[in-house]
């Protein structure tokens, strides 16, 4: 089911890449905090290849208008603009606006492909 989902990276609307970077993060993320405390075990394997399809999504941010989206260093300014630009409106909507959007995208599959936050990142 993964690897259907790497070549699906290539394809997806701007609004699933960011809801893969935020979905594989928050995973990461759990992971890493769960296992620092020791409340399961560190599975350095699991992050590594979170870590790798993370970074495969932010790579396909180009797509989108962002030219350098990472480098050795992480993530560049460039990217963590596009990132904050849909992580704001992501998590300023209200629930109401959520069901809005659930509804949409029940009558229309495509719906996800058009969503967008107002305005631009650049």
């Amino acid at each position: 089911m993964l690897e259907k989902k790497e070549k699906d990276i290539g394809t997806c609307s701007e609004a699933t890449l960011y809801f893969i970077i935020e979905s594989f993060g928050g995973i990461l993320w759990r992971l890493r905090h769960d296992s620092a405390d020791g409340r399961i075990p560190i599975d350095h394997k699991s992050e590594q290849e979170l870590q790798q399809r993370i970074d495969a999504a932010v790579d396909q941010t180009t797509r989108f208008g962002v030219s350098t989206p990472r480098t050795d260093k992480g993530a560049t300014e460039e990217y963590m603009r596009w990132y904050r630009w849909w992580n704001s409106w992501h998590h300023e909507m209200s629930d109401e606006d959520w069901r809005k959007v659930d509804d949409q995208m029940l009558n229309d599959p495509e719906y996800l492909g058009k969503l967008q936050p107002p305005g631009s990142w650049k």
